[in-house]
């Protein structure tokens, strides 16, 4: 499996290949830490992949590390009143992109447990929080997204997320058109 990493407009910083079946979960703090020597210090880097890299501990992980993060919600999730959602408009790349949007600034992601023979009695359960950003599709459906970025627009978060299969596509179009893997 080939983990492409590259910037917020598209440039490559590297790839990694994997195990076939490796996990995102257990491959992507590696990566990020090859990731972390390329950039300048003190840049700020936000990561961004799809469900299968989706764990709280993994994100609470992250973020201790000085990563930011933004990726689907995975799991059952409750849909939110239509009523909820209004209307974003965002300046890109030379267009206007429009967006219905419920931007919520914290929910509960996920448990964060300690080891079961670690636990003491009247330990508390700790739990992520994250900022979401749901987007009311026009089949009715809704996807959420999940990040800690407080300083970003609604909008800005679920067009970086979305924008990140044209990234996708250009590796693996060049790797197959071009042998950029050479």
């Amino acid at each position: 499996t080939d983990y492409w990493v590259n910037d917020a407009e598209g440039s490559p910083l590297l790839v990694v290949t994997s195990e076939m079946n490796a996990a995102l979960t257990q491959v992507l703090q590696p990566i990020l830490e090859q990731v972390k020597g390329l950039v300048p210090a003190g840049q700020r880097l936000t990561v961004l992949f799809d469900r299968g890299g989706f764990s709280p501990k993994l994100f609470r992980l992250l973020i201790d590390s000085g990563f930011d993060v933004i990726t689907y919600r995975k799991g059952k999730k409750r849909l939110l009143p239509k009523s909820s959602f209004s209307e974003h408009t965002l300046a890109i790349d030379g267009r206007c992109v429009k967006y219905q949007l419920c931007d919520q600034p914290q929910v509960r992601v996920g448990r964060l447990r300690r080891a079961r023979k670690k636990r003491r009695r009247g330990d508390t359960p700790q739990f992520l929080w994250l900022r979401q950003v749901a987007v009311l599709r026009d089949d009715g459906g809704q996807t959420q997204v999940l990040t800690n970025r407080t300083d970003l627009a609604a909008a800005v978060v679920v067009y970086r997320l979305f924008a990140r299969w044209r990234q996708e596509n250009y590796f693996k179009y060049m790797d197959a058109e071009f042998g950029l893997d050479a």
